[in-house]
């Protein structure tokens, strides 16, 4: 009652302001798009106002726009010699400082041509070599999304081709592939898994480190990466951090189940450009439970992570330094032995209790630097580190009281990456860039298990390794309208003596006004998670070998086709369709249904029981992908997505059967809606729903008799993935409700996921205490509630 009462007086405190225009300050920068060079003399107006409010970008590229009123601003930028961009959708509120960053587009047609407008939407890429498969996303789409829990990774759910492979954990399923086959870059540069309680070498968790408080317009690219991306078959994140405020300190402060927030940007000094933005979060339920609150649930998640960015702007030829790092630690224990109930049990198929701790952290210099007006550098160094370490003692039969120990293990990579990138601009109608990727890694990796009843090592290692990777591009711009990308990537991963060549090419043309042709296709692959090459196994002269050594690169080849009608204002149609085909995929020596492509199904990590691998399995996805989407403005906006695909693959015993993601469709429908409170825009209430559905995940039936006998969970692989679980459902519901007064934001946010608290099928497992078959089921009704406060 004290909080809320405090909640109160702080949001009616502020009413007395409400009934007035509060304005606020824009700034930003104007670059020129293919060399990023810094654009003077641009002009910035502020768009859809009765009064004329503008200025123009410095020498240095650099704008401030005073007066700007608080509410959803659109700003049009225009400069002789260059494409004019339309910027909407920006949220000006009264305590912080949008910074923007714009990149014009050098016309390749003289003034006195016909020009067909070529324009860019909201969701165009940041990486212009990117032809297809791939949109920009901002940090108010990360806020605004019913279900999302302002998880980038949840987030992109919502996006074509894209499903959730469960409820409780932020892995994505990108066009029936594999969530190990997504690839998270930091600031330019690979970095490990950046989520808690995520499995070693996956690429998902239960609770994303990622702060939507550090987020910047970043992409998201699904298919045909350009020749940058390399080590990645599925999907990938390419997340920017923002600048902090360099010119004034501002602080947010934000309290919701996901974790009590705080974060700080600003200045150095005065006197100086540089900035600093530091978030820090520690677990909600965490403290309720120091505190002695009953939180109503068996197992509280311990995790606390910390962000941060600094900007250091400098005169001449030594360019902008940028240090920037994330890191988080992550535990929880899943203990039957503290419930009494067994079918309350954590794990039902194998009673025990189950410690899990996760760590990981990357900190990272970087250095942007001009040769040049139309040549340019960017050299980043990272060291990273990421930990999993667990350990599993299951209780014995028949009153579940004692512990044997059955698993534990804990795998450690400290990793130093290096990386370089060149571009240069020859022209409005050429650039070209290159570079390389060195990755260096100190690896810990000892796991021990109970295998045929005794308790072994099964895996050793202590060592290094190391992947590297180099790219060039190049890309030419035929007239305003048709531009052709074309690319090359190598890499090279030492440990096993694999090399590949992945040709890429993408294609753009807008033959018609807002309608726009796309096609893209390359090679591409990745490792396998780096403990499964040392799994090992005892040879006939006894020694322990690691069977998976010589494994070679997974690998596909993509090819996409695409069309884009922007048919009205804010408006856009858009389809693709792609074909997958993934070869040389690993799967044992020995006839069987396993193959690396159905990883990650069951967030159990890279299976060690398996016989030796081998590079000659294979597997396809073929689909078809729609998105009808109206951006925000006029205070509403609408997405649907739909996708269509088929999603199959073959093991060492040469049968076709559906991947474990073979899910056939997803469907998705998100709106919303921002109501003005008042007369000025300082009051909002919004409203934004989502509906999901989702075709039946493929899965592995339970050989019931088997399982009796052995007392654990026994799969019928010669059924693999032939059945499917019912299809999923799922409505949510999200408001929020901003006050701004001079200098201080208030927002108060409720998230309902699952609205209907439909039953939708997670998993099944062989109840070993009832010898029954139990079904455990995704998420249920959950609501969120979140308060921020911005000052």
């Amino acid at each position: 009652m004290k909080t809320l009462t405090i909640l109160s007086i702080a949001f009616f405190v502020s009413g007395w302001a409400l009934g007035q225009e509060l304005t606020q300050t824009v700034r930003g920068v104007v670059q020129d798009e293919q060399s990023g060079f810094a654009l003077p003399g641009a002009t910035i107006m502020l768009a859809g106002t009765d009064s004329i409010i503008g200025t123009v970008s410095d020498a240095s590229g650099n704008f401030v726009l005073t007066g700007v009123p608080v509410g959803r601003q659109s700003l049009v930028v225009t400069m002789i010699g260059y494409e004019p961009r339309n910027l909407g959708n920006i949220q000006v509120t009264s305590a912080k400082e949008p910074y923007i960053e714009v990149s014009l587009l050098e016309s390749v047609t003289n003034l006195e041509e016909v020009v067909i407008s070529s324009e860019k939407d909201q969701a165009s890429p940041i990486n212009d070599f990117a032809a297809v498969s791939a949109r920009q996303f901002t940090l108010d789409e990360a806020v605004r999304y019913a279900g999302g829990f302002y998880d980038v990774a949840r987030m992109a759910t919502n996006f074509a081709g894209v499903s959730s492979s469960g409820d409780v954990r932020n892995d994505i399923v990108v066009r029936g592939n594999s969530p190990t086959f997504v690839l998270y870059r930091i600031e330019g540069v690979p970095v490990p898994n950046p989520n808690h309680f995520g499995t070693f070498g996956g690429a998902g968790g239960a609770i994303s480190m990622i702060s939507q408080n550090m987020l910047a317009n970043s992409d998201f690219l699904t298919s045909a990466f350009p020749s940058e991306y390399g080590n990645v078959l599925g999907g990938v994140f390419d997340i920017n951090f923002r600048k902090g405020n360099g010119q004034k300190r501002e602080h947010v402060a934000q309290f919701g189940m996901r974790g009590l927030e705080l974060s700080t940007e600003g200045p150095f000094s005065k006197n100086s450009n540089a900035s600093y933005l530091v978030n820090y979060r520690y677990s909600t339920l965490e403290i309720f439970d120091a505190m002695g609150l009953d939180i109503g649930v068996p197992a509280v998640p311990e995790y606390q992570d910390l962000l941060f960015k600094v900007d250091v702007p400098t005169q001449g030829k030594l360019g902008r330094f940028t240090v920037f790092g994330l890191g988080g630690i992550a535990s929880i224990n899943l203990n039957d032995s503290e419930l009494e109930d067994p079918e309350e049990y954590f794990n039902q198929d194998k009673p025990g209790d189950i410690y899990n701790q996760t760590r990981m952290g990357v900190m990272g210099i970087s250095n942007d630097h001009f040769f040049s007006k139309n040549t340019s550098g960017e050299i980043t160094f990272t060291i990273s580190n990421s930990r999993d370490l667990f350990e599993y003692d299951t209780l014995t039969e028949p009153d579940f009281t004692e512990k044997s120990r059955y698993r534990d293990g804990s795998f450690t990579e400290m990793r130093y990456s290096l990386w370089y990138r060149l571009g240069h601009k020859f022209s409005a109608k050429d650039k070209v860039q290159t570079g390389f990727l060195i990755d260096f890694a100190d690896a810990d990796f000892v796991e021990n298990a109970v295998v045929d009843g005794e308790y072994q090592r099964i895996t050793n290692y202590q060592g290094t390794y190391q992947l590297y990777q180099a790219f060039a591009d190049w890309q030419h711009r035929f007239s305003n309208r048709l531009t052709f990308n074309l690319g090359y990537h190598m890499q090279y991963h030492e440990l096993t003596d694999a090399i590949a060549h992945e040709p890429r090419i993408g294609l753009t043309w807008d033959f018609a006004d807002r309608q726009t042709l796309s096609f893209g296709t390359g090679l591409h692959s990745q490792t396998l998670p780096a403990y499964a090459y040392f799994i090992s196994e005892t040879a006939p002269d006894g020694t322990q070998v690691y069977k998976n050594r010589n494994v070679g690169f997974q690998r596909s080849a993509h090819v996409v086709l695409g069309y884009q009608n922007r048919f009205a204002a804010d408006w856009r149609f858009k389809v693709e369709t792609y074909y997958q085909h993934l070869f040389e995929i690993p799967v044992e020596t020995i006839e069987s249904h396993f193959s690396s492509i159905n990883t990650g199904a069951t967030f159990d990590g890279f299976p060690d029981d398996l016989a030796p691998l081998v590079n000659e399995g294979d597997g396809r996805n073929v689909g078809v992908e729609f998105t009808i989407e109206k951006f925000f403005s006029r205070n509403y906006y609408v997405l649907f997505t739909s996708s269509l695909f088929d999603s199959r693959y073959r093991g060492s015993d040469g049968v076709e059967r559906n991947t474990a993601f073979n899910e056939n469709y997803v469907f998705n429908i998100l709106g919303g809606k921002e109501f003005l409170l008042g007369q000025s825009d300082n009051k909002t209430f919004g409203i934004n729903a989502r509906f999901n559905w989702t075709g039946g995940r493929p899965y592995i039936p339970i050989d019931r008799e088997e399982s009796q006998m052995q007392g654990e969970t026994v799969l019928d692989y010669s059924r693999a993935y032939e059945e499917q679980y019912d299809d999923y459902y799922r409505l949510d519901l999200k408001f929020i409700y901003t006050i701004n007064s001079p200098k201080v934001t208030h927002s108060i946010a409720l998230d309902i996921q699952n609205v209907t608290n439909n039953q939708n099928v997670f998993t099944q497992n062989y109840n070993v205490s009832t010898d029954e078959i139990t079904t455990e089921y995704q998420t249920g009704l959950l609501p969120e509630v979140q308060y921020r406060i911005m000052f």
